[in-house]
């Protein structure tokens, strides 16, 4: 038997047995990880926040041979006001399924967890635009996983754009004219524009972007569908997200 302390942000729960339930972390230390917790599906049990999506805390687990169980929690945070908003829950659930659909198991990755953070903090307490920040985190994304677009040049003459520009779906890539392949769709410049300007901003100085609603949506559409390219997944949650 080992312990182990953890600090993590709760994807999601299903029930499992009678009283049970298993929950799917992120954390800093370990990745995405499932744990079961015991005996929490009582009228009187105090810790639900640690089973409950979109709550930031310290996990004290026990591991016996390959399985986790959630010994102890504490709360460090509660982002839940999201879901006080319908617009912002549908983002908010949209990070929460990419994290468990593109992260594997046991597999820390330091700065997206961070990067996570931040977005929920902004999404949950301050008016910065729901959808914009949406767009920052599916960049963040793409680019920690290794997936980075490169909007000076592109990727495959390495020559900087000039006129259409295209994303290639077989690769992730943004390519010009000359270099785009039967897998690359034109992207619109106004979307082009939209994504750099996210892409070189930190979070704090996204108030400043103002940009059409159909623009962003067909931003996030795009990026989403790049994502599910790269990790062969499918986001169900898309097809809530409105403007």
């Amino acid at each position: 038997m080992e312990e182990l302390k953890i600090k993590a942000i709760v994807l999601s729960s299903t029930d499992y047995k009678e009283k049970d339930k298993i929950v799917n972390l992120f954390s800093l230390e370990l990745g995405q990880i499932s744990c079961i917790l015991k005996n929490c599906r009582t009228n009187n049990y105090k810790l639900s926040f640690a089973y409950s999506p979109f709550s930031f805390g310290e996990f004290e687990l026990i591991k016996r041979g390959e399985m986790l169980f959630i010994k102890t929690a504490t709360l460090i945070e509660n982002f839940y006001n999201i879901c006080e908003n319908y617009n912002k829950f549908i983002i908010g659930n949209s990070i929460l399924e990419i994290l468990l659909k593109c992260n594997k198991p046991f597999e820390n990755n330091e700065v997206l967890f961070i990067n996570t953070l931040k977005i929920l903090n902004n999404l949950a307490f301050t008016d910065l635009n729901e959808n914009i920040l949406f767009l920052k985190f599916l960049l963040g994304t793409l680019k920690v996983n290794g997936f980075k677009l490169n909007f000076k040049y592109c990727n495959s003459c390495k020559i900087p754009y000039i006129n259409k520009i295209y994303l290639n779906l077989e690769t992730g890539d943004f390519e010009c004219g000359a270099c785009k392949s039967n897998y690359s769709v034109m992207i619109e410049t106004n979307i082009f524009n939209l994504l750099s300007k996210i892409n070189n901003k930190p979070i704090e100085d996204l108030t400043e972007i103002i940009e059409a609603d159909k623009v962003i949506l067909e931003s996030i559409k795009l990026l989403v569908l790049n994502i599910e390219n790269r990790f062969n997944i499918k986001i169900n949650s898309k097809n809530f997200i409105s403007i």
